[in-house]
Order: structure tokens, then sequence, then C-alpha cells
């Protein structure tokens, strides 16, 4: 079998995703229950809430896709970036759900992957590291300095928290997008 059922009981067919099989309830509830860095950290912390950091992290403009970034590990799971290098196959099918989600909301394939969706990524990381990885490795990472004006931190929302605030946050710069 190629697929999986989603928490709303849908298909998920890894090899040929289709924007009937995607549904912001399945993505908010995966997402909310996977942890960040494979669990190695301090509090959990979840995918869904880091999405939600990456949306504030970027202009305005690309709010909609920071928070869409990672959405594709809500079918394919998250597979920290060590071993995802070494995983030959599992791009193409990362990028067949990318397609997928971002067609089903309408989304520009190119905005996803904009370098200042990445920077706000990485700058998310950066917070992350700092609030929740007490025994960081200076050197692991390259990561970027976080401005003095910057005022986010995490929150280690419970899932319930982390699912509804991915959705809101969607439906928030969706409806922003759509009146625009």
């Amino acid at each position: 079998m190629n697929n999986i059922q989603t928490f709303t009981g849908k298909m998920y067919d890894f090899m040929a995703p289709t924007t009937d099989m995607v549904c912001l309830t399945d993505i908010a509830m995966a997402l909310s229950r996977m942890c960040r860095f494979g669990g190695h950290c301090e509090k959990f912390y979840s995918i869904a809430e880091h999405s939600v950091l990456v949306s504030y992290l970027t202009p305005p403009s690309l709010a909609l896709e920071g928070l869409m970034h990672d959405a594709p590990e809500a079918y394919c799971n998250d597979i920290v970036t060590g071993l995802k290098c070494l995983l030959d196959n599992y791009s193409v099918y990362e990028d067949r759900a990318d397609q997928a989600i971002m067609n089903k909301f309408n989304l520009d394939f190119g905005k996803l992957h904009h370098p200042d969706v990445k920077s706000a990524d990485m700058l998310a990381l950066a917070i992350e590291y700092r609030d929740n990885m007490k025994h960081l490795n200076p050197g692991a990472w390259d990561l970027p300095e976080i401005p003095s004006e910057c005022e986010y931190s995490i929150s280690c929302w419970t899932p319930e928290e982390a699912s509804a605030q991915f959705t809101n946050r969607f439906a928030e710069l969706y409806i922003e997008r759509v009146r625009a």
C-alpha cells in the first residue's frame, strides 16, 4: 500500500496525491502532534507552532507560505535534516505533497521556496534553539543571530492549542489573501 488514512478519514496516496486528498484539518492535526528536532528538545514543541512562528517572521506578503512551508510533513512526516538528506527518494514524495497542498489552497509554489521564507525558517530555528535546547552545540548549525528587536519566543503549546492556532492563523492569512 502506498497510502495512509488521515485524521478525517481521507486516503492520501503518496504516489499520486490530489487536492481532494488534502485537508486543512488533517494538516493542522498532524503537525500539532509532531515534535520538532525528532523530540530532542527540552519541552514538546510542535511543527504547527513552528509554522505559526515562521508565518510571523516572514514579510506579510509571504506569511501564508511561511505558515504552510512544512505542511507536506503532515503527510510525509517530519524527518530530521541529517537523515532527510540521506533518503534519496523522500524529496520526490515531499514535492508531490507540496504541489497537492499548494494546488488545494491556490498558493504560489515559487513563494513557498522564497529566500525570505527560508530566512524566517532559519530565524525560527535560532529562536527555538535559544528557548528549548539548553544543551546547544553552537557549531551544530549555521544559525542567524537573533535581532535584538525580535520579541518572539516559543510557548510550547499543547497539541490542541497548536492545531487551533495553526487553523486560526491560516484562516486569517487566507482571508487577507483573498481580499487583496
